[in-house]
């Protein structure tokens, strides 16, 4: 019979024992620990404490419009493809004005302003009710105003970001992508009143002129201001271009004729810009330098577009049947494409990859990029606006909805 022996202890083994090699923890880094500890504590305690001392000192402060002045520089821009989606309904919108901003569809009324997105929920609402919308949308914000009215809001597509009234109506203004903007008005003193304002909402120069202003535009890039106003000398109306930096009201005069009334002034691409009279216009390069002309020949101008360093204009050809001749001039004024369309001109658009005219019931759009070939988009009755979406679609828009268009899908 054999012995059995118990299994020897390994424990008891000096050379492995195995407490031997548990970690031991080191007072240098224990303290340290300890003081870290320690220190985010107290570093808590102070943010309390300066919390409650702002909140309790600064309490008049904390107001919606100073939250929502800290959201002006929140950029959120909706990327929707059209594709898919054809009808966006709201509220009858009398006197409305539409607009593609962020990526959503814009449309204000009397009633207030909608934001859309593409597939037809409504994105933001605000009571900004005027008889008379007019509305700029840049890359940064959309600016509302009613024309002869008097105040102005500033919104992005989270909400309003701010606001201005003025005792005397607002007769113009207009917007750059980076959040620059100008507004026209008149004071007791002086026949027209320019404030131009900084993406901040700050005040950066006033121009009082004794003459009547027809349109502004401005540039950021070349920071300069464009005045385009007229007034009675002689006998005789005068039209007067006249430009001026963003920081100093010192106005160089570009421009100045007789016998003729102002339309409209734009910046076109780069600091470039064109010049609208009622029998001629105007086109300038970035150094301000007049580099072409135009004559509208005794025709009468019925609207106009700019985009891609072009300028369109739409001229009644013949008042009997409604045939309207349609122009498109490069940056000198040199006619580059022209085309002779039936129909009351409705609106229309100058893009990077050609020029959309709604005018009767269709929408034709003429493509830069295959030597101005045409085509024509079939639209319902009454239709009084269009907005481009993006190269590929565009909104044609009634007085209670807006239907999408998809440029490959053309009716001839």
């Amino acid at each position: 019979m054999m012995n059995k022996t118990n299994p020897p202890d390994l424990n008891d083994r000096e050379d492995i024992r195995i407490d031997r090699y548990r970690p031991v923890e080191n007072p240098f880094y224990i303290v340290k620990s300890k003081h870290y500890r320690a220190v985010k504590f107290t570093v808590l305690l102070i943010f309390v404490v300066y919390l409650l001392a702002m909140v309790t000192i600064f309490r008049h402060e904390i107001t919606i419009e100073n939250f929502r002045y800290l959201l002006k520089d929140i950029e959120f821009t909706r990327t929707y493809d059209a594709d898919g989606y054809s009808r966006i309904a709201f509220d009858d919108a009398e006197n409305a004005d539409f607009q593609m901003y962020k990526g959503d569809f814009a449309v204000s009324d009397a009633t207030g302003l909608d934001l859309y997105s593409v597939a037809g929920s409504k994105t933001f609402s605000a009571d900004a009710a005027y008889a008379n919308p007019v509305m700029l949308a840049g890359t940064k914000y959309l600016l509302l105003y009613g024309l002869s009215e008097f105040s102005y809001t500033v919104y992005n597509n989270f909400g309003q970001l701010y606001t201005e009234s003025f005792p005397y109506p607002i007769t113009n203004a207009c917007l750059t992508d980076d959040g620059y903007y100008a507004i026209v008005t008149r004071t007791a003193e002086y026949r027209s009143a320019v404030y131009v304002y900084n993406s901040s909402f700050d005040r950066i120069t006033s121009i009082y002129k004794d003459k009547y202003i027809i349109d502004v535009d401005m540039d950021s890039e070349s920071k300069q201001v464009l005045l385009l106003s007229t007034y009675a000398e002689g006998g005789e109306f005068v039209s007067e271009l006249a430009s001026c930096s963003f920081d100093s009201t010192e106005e160089k005069a570009v421009y100045s004729a007789r016998d003729c009334m102002p339309l409209e002034v734009c910046f076109r691409e780069n600091g470039a810009y064109t010049v609208l009279f009622d029998s001629y216009a105007l086109f300038y390069d970035e150094n301000g330098v007049q580099v072409g002309s135009a004559s509208y020949n005794g025709r009468v101008p019925i609207t106009v577009a700019y985009g891609a360093d072009r300028t369109v204009i739409a001229y009644n050809q013949n008042l009997v049947d409604s045939t309207a001749l349609i122009a498109v001039y490069d940056g000198k004024g040199n006619v580059i494409h022209q085309m002779t369309e039936k129909g009351s001109v409705v609106k229309m658009i100058s893009a990077e990859e050609g020029v959309y005219v709604l005018i009767g019931s269709r929408v034709i759009f003429a493509d830069a990029s295959s030597f101005w070939q045409t085509q024509s988009y079939a639209v319902e009755r009454n239709a009084i606006d269009l907005v481009r979406i993006n190269a590929k679609s565009f909104f044609v828009c009634y007085k209670n909805s807006a239907t999408v268009f998809m440029k490959d899908e053309p009716d001839a």
